[in-house]
């Protein structure tokens, strides 16, 4: 509980000039209330602790297994290989399935850590995603729905210019993607934030919204 409240009472919420600029007033306490939904939903720290948890089982697991894997294993499954291969030629396809599966095992732990990565990038796509809808909801009971849904559609309509470099770094922070990559089929696979026209609509359906 302490180490809650610590993350809450040291969070700030900042505001670029360029959001003052071209949001009214309304649209930039909006904006603010998401932020401040992300903090009371502890979204932050949630994140940190998926990370440090992928981190120690990496560290813990996977990265002294490929190490045995990838030093050891690639000759054994060579050899596996080669046997099969002369079973197969002597017409003993009994023996040489046998060994061709120890070399298929060798693979899929050799993938194995990659595939475990991925499936967690996607993990932690999917909750950043849907930690945006409820931010959405904090913010539409703390301002208006009316209020969030105008400063999705005024930020949507805003030309989108990205940083030249560190662009993976920095896409965490950006609330829309480039359009031809936000109607894409695969959207939901390797972006942090929903489409906005999904966020408009959850907040005007009353989704993620407490009453």
């Amino acid at each position: 509980m302490q180490l809650v409240l610590l993350a809450r009472s040291y969070s700030m919420v900042v505001a670029t000039t360029g959001l003052i600029k071209n949001l009214n007033r309304e649209e930039v306490a909006a904006v603010m209330a998401h932020e401040i939904g992300h903090i009371a939903n502890l979204d932050t720290m949630a994140k940190t602790l998926l990370s440090a948890t992928w981190g120690g089982v990496m560290m813990t697991l996977f990265r002294p297994m490929l190490l045995v894997v990838w030093y050891l294993g690639r000759f054994a499954a060579l050899l596996m290989l080669i046997a099969g291969l002369i079973y197969g030629l002597l017409g003993n396809w009994q023996h040489a399935t046998g060994f061709f599966i120890g070399v298929v095992i060798w693979l899929v732990l050799m993938l194995l850590p990659s595939m475990t990565q991925l499936l967690v990038t996607l993990l932690t796509f999917w909750h950043s995603r849907w930690r945006e809808y409820h931010a959405d909801a904090v913010a539409a009971r703390l301002t208006s729905v009316d209020a969030m849904v105008s400063a999705l559609a005024t930020l949507d309509r805003l030309p989108f210019q990205p940083p030249k470099k560190n662009r993976e770094e920095m896409s965490i922070l950006w609330i829309r993607v480039e359009m031809k990559e936000e109607t894409g089929v695969f959207h939901w696979l390797k972006h942090s934030h929903p489409p906005i026209h999904k966020r408009i609509e959850a907040l005007r359906r009353g989704f993620y919204i407490k009453t």
